[in-house]
């Protein structure tokens, strides 16, 4: 969300979409010859730390969660920068230190001040919602999980 307003899960709090927070932002950047990534951008980047999920009544709150910790997550950056998407998402090691053959380079890192509101949400908050909240329940979602596939 980079317009700075909370869109989902009702308003936020007044002035959670103006609270700034220090992270560390990391740019990936295509490995020469090549200008921009095949999704057509010229970098990728990515914070160290989440935002909870937007909910009514709630302020947003910093968490201490890296997003790259998260195989999906690494997965989906690295794809977006070349990575074959059917391999395996690659390892934090590798992705911070790329092989010759990988199209990145390792990324910069630096400490910035952000809007909390432009944080991604927490992995496991995310899925928390998609999954078990719009199937009714933990219980109804391992329900439906068991008979889906018979």
């Amino acid at each position: 969300d980079t317009s700075g307003t909370v869109t989902s899960a009702g308003e936020a709090a007044a002035g959670d979409s103006e609270e700034t927070v220090l992270v560390t932002r990391y740019t990936f950047r295509p490995r020469p010859p090549l200008d921009v990534f095949p999704d057509g951008r010229p970098c990728q980047q990515s914070f160290n730390r989440c935002k909870s999920m937007p909910r009514e009544g709630e302020r947003l709150r910093l968490v201490k969660s890296d997003p790259l910790d998260e195989p999906d997550v690494r997965g989906i950056l690295a794809e977006n920068m070349g990575w074959a998407d059917k391999l395996l998402s690659p390892d934090r090691q590798r992705l911070f230190n790329p092989k010759e053959t990988d199209a990145w380079q390792r990324p910069t890192s630096e400490q910035v001040r952000v809007r909390l509101a432009a944080l991604p949400v927490e992995w496991s908050e995310f899925v928390y919602e998609s999954q078990v909240k719009s199937k009714g329940g933990m219980v109804r979602m391992l329900i439906s999980d068991l008979f889906s596939g018979w």
